[in-house]
Order: C-alpha cells, then structure tokens, then sequence
C-alpha cells in the first residue's frame, strides 16, 4: 500500500497548535513579499523628491482627440513645447487621469501673464479635441510620488522573502519534532526519508498559493476603490486604474508565489537530511 496517503494525514494532524501558528506566520510573510511586490509595480511614475514637478503657475488639460495616432500625439507635443510661456508638459495615458478617459492628455504648466494666448494656441492645433483649466488635476500626486517610496518597497520586498526562509525553518523544524515519532516508524520499515519530501513540499506551496488568492483579491479591491474614486489617494498615486497593468502585476505574482513557496518548501525539504530528530 502507497504510504504517501497516510503520511499526508499523519502531517496534517501534526500541523496542530504552536506549529499552525508559525506556518500562519510564514504564510503572512509570503503573503507581504506578494503584495509589496504588486505595490512597487502599481506606483504611480516616481520622480525624484528634489525635483518635483511644480504647478503652482497656470495649468491647462490638452484632451487629444479619441483618434490621435503615436505621430500626431508627438506632434502635438513638440508645438505645445515650441509655444512661448509653456514650462513644461507632460503626456499620460487616458485612463492614468480619469478610468473613463479613453484618449490620450497632455498636462501642461504655463506662465501666468501667457496663460490665455498658450490656450488660445493650442487649441488650434490638430489633432486636439478640448483644453480646460486644471484647478486642481487628478495627477498631482502621480507626477510626484518620490523615489524614496520605491526604494522603502524594495526593502521591504527583501526583508519580507528574509522573513517567509526564516519562518519556514522555525515551524518545519517545529512540525518535523512533532511528526517525530511517525519519522521513527517510516525508518524502522525502511522507508527512505525522501518519502516525506513530497509532503513536506506540497505544505509550502499549498500556503504560498492562498496567499497569492488572497494577494489577488485584496489588490482587485483596492482597485474597485480606485474606480469609484477618481480624485482619492488611491486614484492619483498609483496605477490602479490601469487594468493592463493591474493585470499583468498579477501574472507576474503568480511565478513569484510559485518560487517563493518552492524556497520555504526546499527549507523543509533540508532539515529532513540535515536534523536527526529522535522519537519523544
């Protein structure tokens, strides 16, 4: 009879108490290194922190017209920047301003005293289909997000991986002590202690796959939140509203996932061999 069945029960039962806490422990570590690695993805454009875009002076909203092609939009672009009193603009992406806006914008900073002839030349240009005054634009907080949040993400992405090894040692060595004397009796009918691996493998991957669910669920609804509010913190400072992007952040999460279970299974998988653990 396979005895890959019984040590599957045997290791389930002996998942109990101290043990199931630090496996929830580990899991919460994986679950962080998944959803910081998301967060770093999902941010809006960093610029750096002694350079920030400044809008203080006039703002206009340059609406390119829903057909616009990749020539035309950088058209549109060089004329803006030839036009005299304009200090500076920059293109985003529909969506990055508003999740129903569907072509393309331009936002651009102007010189006070230049403010209404600026308009006034630009909306003459081809290819663009409205330009209103940005009192307040939905992008301030994206043009500014500073270098220093990313770094801070990948720090944490790096303690978080430290953290699920570490974890994961402490309760397979915890989990091996208490599923000590079933080990015992593997050995005694001469059963190779590879037979176990496989179990001992599947635990990490199986908690590295929920919290890659739960990874998956918590991002979908913070961009729910995004949605309905455009003007919110969520909104402006990150990419949330991109469903692209939030799509492909989450297929990337799932290799990672896979690996980083695979490291905290290969941890359990080496104290078989390297700790000799008696029967109590």
């Amino acid at each position: 009879m396979s005895t890959f069945p019984y040590i599957c029960r045997e290791l389930m039962r002996a998942i109990r108490g101290k043990v199931v806490s630090i496996f929830i422990l580990a899991f919460v570590s994986i679950f962080i290194t998944l959803f910081v690695f998301s967060a770093f993805f999902l941010l809006a454009p960093a610029s750096d922190d002694s350079q920030p875009i400044n809008w203080t002076s006039g703002r206009l909203i340059v609406h390119l017209v829903p057909t616009a092609t990749t020539d035309e939009a950088q058209s549109v672009y060089t004329n803006v920047r030839s036009i005299s009193g304009v200090t500076q603009a920059n293109y985003l992406f529909g969506e990055e301003l508003h999740p129903q806006q569907t072509a393309g914008v331009f936002l651009v900073l102007v010189e006070g005293e230049s403010f209404g002839a600026v308009r006034e030349a630009i909306s003459g240009l081809e290819a663009v289909a409205e330009v209103e005054t940005a009192d307040a634009p939905t992008s301030e907080l994206k043009a500014t997000v500073p270098l220093t949040a990313r770094a801070f993400l990948l720090s944490m992405l790096v303690l978080g991986i430290i953290g699920t090894l570490a974890a994961s040692r402490f309760a397979y060595r915890r989990l091996l002590e208490a599923f000590s004397s079933e080990l015992q009796l593997l050995r005694l009918a001469g059963a190779p202690d590879a037979t176990v691996l496989v179990p001992l493998f599947l635990v990490a991957i199986l908690g590295a796959l929920m919290s890659l669910v739960l990874v998956i669920v918590v991002v979908l609804l913070l961009r729910t939140a995004a949605l309905t509010s455009p003007d919110g913190v969520l909104a402006t400072s990150t990419l949330l509203a991109d469903g692209g992007r939030v799509l492909a952040v989450l297929l990337l999460d799932i290799p990672l996932g896979i690996v980083v279970g695979s490291l905290a299974g290969a941890v359990g998988v080496s104290l078989v061999f390297s700790t000799r653990i008696e029967a109590p």
